[in-house]
């Protein structure tokens, strides 16, 4: 008999291990109770140990219900943009090409976290959507001129490849991403890729931070 929903995405009977990491991890284990759309819970507060934990399990964030709480999915088809099949136009190869020559910008790595994080945080990203429940909507890059995303997403695949990355996990198949390659992914198959690159794919492990 399948566990009781209270059962399994929530820790009310048990206080103390409400935002614990072994709660976090429980949670994000779970299997979604909405195969349609990936729920897997909304019971869970935004907090850095949630959403590493939630990365570890292949779940993330995706907007608010009516109850004004966090909506966790792991969707049955997610975007998967793999490393060994990027395609750029030529456009956008000629754009990437001329701003690496460009001494006025710059690409860097873990320089200002804080200041990436505090930027990211000021752009307005949360709207309503047409039926009326919250979500989140990326309206903003950093810097504002879109072009700069290519340069900046171009110098983390080059990256990626040269620490050993296969993939890169979009969440979803949509606009930069899309245009070079990233496709919707069935959930087993993802999850196999997930399993295959071990330590690799979790979040600040000494594996994902190697160079």
């Amino acid at each position: 008999m399948e566990q009781p929903l209270e059962d399994r995405h929530t820790s009310n009977d048990r206080p103390n291990e409400a935002f614990s990491s072994l709660a976090a991890d429980r949670a994000f284990s779970q299997p979604p109770i909405d195969d349609f759309n990936g729920l897997v819970t909304d019971e869970m507060p935004l907090t850095p140990m949630t959403i590493m934990s939630a990365y570890r399990h292949g779940v993330f964030p995706w907007g608010t219900n009516a109850r004004g709480t966090i909506n966790w999915h792991h969707p049955p088809y997610r975007g998967l943009l793999r490393l060994s099949q990027v395609t750029i136009s030529r456009k956008d190869r000629s754009f990437i090409d001329a701003a690496q020559d460009n001494s006025d910008l710059q690409v860097t790595i873990d320089r200002d976290f804080a200041a990436v994080i505090e930027a990211c945080a000021s752009m307005p990203r949360f709207r309503k959507s047409p039926s009326g429940d919250n979500g989140w909507r990326p309206t903003g890059l950093i810097p504002s001129k879109s072009d700069v995303a290519k340069l900046a997403f171009w110098t983390l695949i080059k990256h990626l490849r040269a620490i050993g990355r296969e993939f890169i996990d979009t969440q979803v198949a949509v606009g930069l991403a899309k245009k070079w390659g990233a496709q919707l992914t069935p959930r087993d198959e993802f999850e196999l890729l997930r399993k295959q690159a071990g330590d690799y794919f979790k979040p600040f492990s000494a594996a994902s931070r190697a160079r």
